[in-house]
């Protein structure tokens, strides 16, 4: 398998992380609806999950490199949070500025780690028969005669993997295809089909939104009441918001709003391989499927090396250490390391342009892979 750098196929920025995050959070921002509790809303109604605590030294973990770790964060404002996860225990918790447990972030393209866990839980519950039912079999709507006969071809999997073969750049301007006058799941389903389905690999976050719609379709209730019942419930967390297309369809590949807390949680339950206390939250099976590289090729990411791509979810390597990771625009991530029981969660500011995202990326990944990961003690 090749490796490759993200320059400039990935660009080693969020250009390929955010559904639409550079149109979203300007023009087609207005299309969209949050929904969820307000920021009036008392914290106590909306509390993080409540993580055991520990200390770094207790969990085996080289205090001077966890406290150079949190300095470094500490010293870029913006880095909004830096969380731990070690053995199960939350042993680093540090918020920049004014920020607090309490506060909630949209997690940009973190998003899609949600959605294909919910992919899964659909298929467990019998909503989607497999990852090989046709795209179109959901949207009979959205066919005609004129329709290029390769999209009744793009299976779930291809929407996963990102290899629909949909001719979507993410860093243009989609606002004059996506905005409040627009279906956006068919303006979705209507894009140009320039390759065939599974021919080759390109993230395009309306793949993701795809995904959610047909959560909906095959439910026959919101993405966001799937999750609740199936994903959120289980695992004591809650969603601060979650946009929805001017159709009212929740967004697959962007737009959910979490604390860290509860994202930590989340990759807390990838760890454990999809179970939490004996029960199965997200099917073992899919858990291990959806971290099997599929994209064709490797690449290298600011400090990571071997970065592939599953079913939503990223696949790497620092050193030695294998981990996987979900990852949104300008420094959102929940990075898994199984090899040393750790998940760590940053969020950091989305509202930048492309060159900034990918040097705060970059200086995550750094702190990450420099600091963090080398603490624990053999």
């Amino acid at each position: 398998m090749a490796r490759l750098t993200l320059r400039p196929i990935l660009r080693r920025t969020a250009t390929l992380l955010s559904a639409v995050s550079l149109f979203i959070s300007a023009l087609v921002l207005v299309s969209c609806t949050k929904s969820g509790p307000t920021e009036s809303t008392p914290p106590e109604l909306i509390k993080p999950y409540p993580w055991v605590t520990s200390s770094p030294q207790v969990e085996g973990l080289d205090t001077a490199l966890i406290a150079t770790a949190v300095d470094s964060i500490r010293a870029k404002s913006y880095v909004y949070s830096l969380l731990v996860v070690k053995n199960g225990h939350l042993v680093v918790e540090r918020y920049n500025g004014y920020y607090t447990q309490y506060n909630d972030f949209e997690i940009r393209s973190v998003s899609k780690g949600f959605t294909s866990a919910l992919i899964g839980i659909a298929i467990r519950e019998g909503f989607i028969r497999g990852v090989d039912q046709k795209m179109m079999e959901f949207f009979p709507e959205y066919d005609s005669p004129n329709l290029d006969p390769r999209k009744r071809e793009i299976t779930i999997e291809h929407l996963l993997t990102m290899k629909s073969g949909l001719d979507y750049i993410e860093s243009d301007d989609h606002s004059g295809i996506f905005n409040e006058k627009t279906n956006w799941l068919r303006e979705a389903i209507n894009l140009p089909q320039k390759h065939n389905p599974g021919e080759r690999f390109n993230y395009a976050s309306v793949n993701s939104n795809i995904l959610a719609g047909i959560i909906a379709k095959a439910g026959k209730m919101s993405a966001r009441e799937v999750a609740k019942k199936h994903l959120f419930g289980p695992l004591m967390i809650i969603d601060r918001g979650w946009d929805q297309d001017p159709q009212g369809y929740y967004l697959g590949g962007t737009g959910m709003y979490f604390t860290p807390r509860d994202l930590a949680r989340f990759g807390y339950l990838y760890l454990q391989g999809g179970t939490d206390g004996g029960r199965s939250v997200v099917p073992a099976d899919w858990v291990q499927r959806s971290l099997q590289p599929r994209a064709g090729r490797n690449f290298t990411w600011g400090t990571l090396q071997d970065v592939n791509y599953g079913y939503q979810w990223w696949t790497g390597r620092s050193g030695q250490d294998s981990l996987f990771f979900a990852a949104g625009f300008g420094g959102q991530f929940i990075i898994v390391v199984p090899q040393k029981n750790m998940v760590i969660v940053t969020t950091a500011n989305p509202n930048v342009d492309i060159p900034r995202a990918s040097e705060q990326e970059d200086f995550i990944l750094s702190v990450v892979t420099r600091y963090i990961l080398p603490a624990v003690l053999p």
